[in-house]
């Protein structure tokens, strides 16, 4: 069983008036120059996206219940070298700080840290976590990773399969969390590591801005783990943990491919507000070359989605992904944000944006007017979009596509056998030619019912 989650950092408070705002604020200077800051036109940095992608595939994280209340998270970090023990950060959750949900606008639970600590599996301590845990717990693996990053956000998508069928509504509340504190985790190692560099000549020149360096993400195991014969240490100390919880907090969070789906066709028809610029109003301008330019990011991301489908080694940290994986969800997510955004863009899809024609690249449409167009973008050209990525997606988890090929695999053989029979020489007698003309009609039907 697979889920999908798309965490977003999220906007400044400027009032400071919840939990973990500093830690947000270098998040956002992290990325901006670590991912880059945009400017007019943003550089995708593939180099940099490919490494922190590799920090996640492989990680499992594991959520330990007491009945129906979460109690710990444990992050299981992938290992960068071969038999290397895995480094585990256990984090030790409850809920009761109620503070925490003021002006968030959400409906998961919260969750403070009380104690944290790194273990080996394979440790002695490890042994002894789960007594008075009531032995209820929930494992999911990290198998893609994809980050959005632009000038105006930071989104990372991860794919977690569980390891194991339950209860569905517990499932979804520990796939939250799991994703939530993967991603809080990671980013505020690199905010760490990030304080403690040097400003170096090509960032005070500005340069930095327009190259794709390697080195640029911290990767964990690097110069934070010690390796023993028994356990594998990452020490985290205490206000480290609790920058984590409550950042794990303050990401947006989303599930499920129709609201993932939506999120990213908005983000490339144009149409999506912008987390570091949330007073802005989202102006729809479909003959704006700079808005457009999000259709260049989107596709660079594609090119570097990580997955764990192989088994060869690549530059930057990349252990044991495949940076390019034909059939992986978020591709199908990206590839149909891209779809989406040129629809939206295009006038024998959504001939209303013509209305906006006069305002050309770089003018400003009256807002009443943009948003009237945008409506009809939505209609002709996100919605259906959506509708298509949403069945592929479920389709992919109900193993369609194999029951499909199995399907063709066995009537290709029938037809073989018929033409061996009749003696054809296979591939060129008219009538093998024939047979599998009929084939192929008479598995239209059914291939179609199988996708539906």
């Amino acid at each position: 069983k697979h889920s999908l989650h798309l965490l977003s950092l999220p906007p400044k408070n400027d009032s400071f008036s919840l939990p973990g705002e500093s830690l947000v604020r270098e998040c956002w200077r992290w990325k901006d120059s670590t991912l880059g800051d945009g400017r007019d036109y943003f550089v995708p940095r593939p180099r940099a996206l490919k490494a922190f992608h590799s920090l996640y595939v492989g990680m499992e994280i594991t959520i330990l219940f007491d009945n129906d209340d979460p109690l710990e998270v444990l992050l299981k970090l992938p290992s960068s070298e071969e038999g290397q023990s895995a480094a585990e950060v256990k984090l030790l959750v409850s809920d009761e700080c109620a503070s925490m949900d003021h002006g968030l606008g959400s409906s998961s639970k919260t969750f403070v840290v009380e104690e944290c600590a790194a273990l080996s599996l394979v440790s002695d301590e490890c042994a002894s976590m789960d007594h008075g845990l009531g032995s209820s717990s929930k494992t999911f693996v990290v198998e893609e990773c994809a980050a959005l990053s632009n000038c105006a956000r930071l989104d990372v998508i991860l794919v977690l399969a569980a390891d194991k069928e339950d209860e569905a509504a517990k499932t979804e509340k520990a796939a939250e969390i799991a994703a939530r504190h993967a991603v809080a985790y990671h980013l505020q190692q690199q905010v760490s590591s990030y304080r403690s560099k040097d400003i170096s000549l090509l960032q005070r020149t500005g340069l930095s801005s327009w190259l794709d360096l390697p080195g640029a993400i911290h990767l964990d195991r690097d110069s934070t783990t010690t390796t023993t014969t028994k356990t594998t240490t990452n020490s985290l100390q205490k206000e480290q943990c609790t920058q984590i919880t409550q950042l794990a907090h303050r990401l947006t969070s989303m599930e499920g491919p129709h609201s993932i789906s939506t999120h990213l066709s908005l983000i490339a028809g144009g149409l999506a507000p912008r987390p570091n610029r949330p007073k802005r109003e989202v102006i729809f301008r479909p003959y704006s070359s700079r808005d457009a330019h999000i259709l260049l990011q989107l596709k660079r991301t594609v090119e570097v989605v990580s997955t764990t489908t192989s088994s060869t080694r690549g530059d930057e940290g990349d252990r044991k992904v495949n940076a390019r994986s034909g059939r992986g969800r978020i591709k199908t997510l990206l590839d149909g944000a891209l779809t989406a955004g040129k629809a939206a863009r295009n006038e024998g899809v959504v001939p209303e944006i013509k209305r906006l024609k006069e305002y050309g690249s770089d003018g400003t449409p009256p807002v009443a007017l943009a948003n009237i167009v945008a409506e009809a973008a939505i209609e002709r050209a996100v919605k259906p979009t959506v509708a298509i990525c949403v069945t592929k997606l479920t389709a992919m988890e109900t193993d369609t596509a194999e029951q499909i090929s199995q399907l063709r695999r066995r009537v290709d053989e029938i037809v073989a056998f018929l033409a061996n029979g009749l003696g054809d020489d296979m591939g060129t007698d008219k009538n093998h030619i024939q047979l599998k003309k009929m084939a192929n009609k008479l598995l239209h039907e059914p291939t179609m019912r199988l996708r539906e």
